[in-house]
């Protein structure tokens, strides 16, 4: 039944309403739909590039480097990786930090867009990350 407040005065509600009941009538259920509820959760795939402190030792920097790894992994136990390609120590164009090299680390992920901020807030609070990159893919 339609309200006829909905209708008369919001158009775009009755949009809304239409839009539901054509998706309603294709068997979707909200669990399919709604995360929390259950269902698919809405997994994008991403590109981060972190550039580390080169005055860190290997052991820190390999610390590091997993750390970030397990931020990025997604799925009850961190099933999927991320893919890792260390593209190793660079001259910067600039000096960032009175530094004139880094240690450049590129990650391949999928996460859901919450987890993501997540992972970016968690990637601000290092100090030893001078600089990151987060880019999301086209699919």
């Amino acid at each position: 039944m339609q309200s006829v407040f909905c209708g008369s005065i919001i158009p775009r509600c009755a949009a809304t309403i239409a839009a539901f009941r054509s998706w309603r009538d294709q068997g979707q259920t909200l669990a399919r739909v709604i995360p929390w509820k259950g269902g698919k959760r809405n997994v994008r795939e991403y590109e981060v590039t972190i550039i580390i402190n080169p005055n860190l030792d290997d052991a820190a920097r390999n610390q590091l480097i997993e750390r970030v790894e397990g931020w990025l992994s997604s799925g009850e136990n961190g099933e999927n990786k991320p893919a890792i390609h260390h593209w190793g120590q660079r001259s910067l164009a600039y000096p960032i930090k009175n530094q004139s090299e880094a240690y450049y680390v590129f990650y391949e992920t999928q996460l859901d867009p919450q987890q993501m901020n997540n992972v970016e807030r968690q990637i601000l609070f290092v100090e030893d990350i001078l600089r990151h990159l987060v880019v999301r893919k086209e699919s």
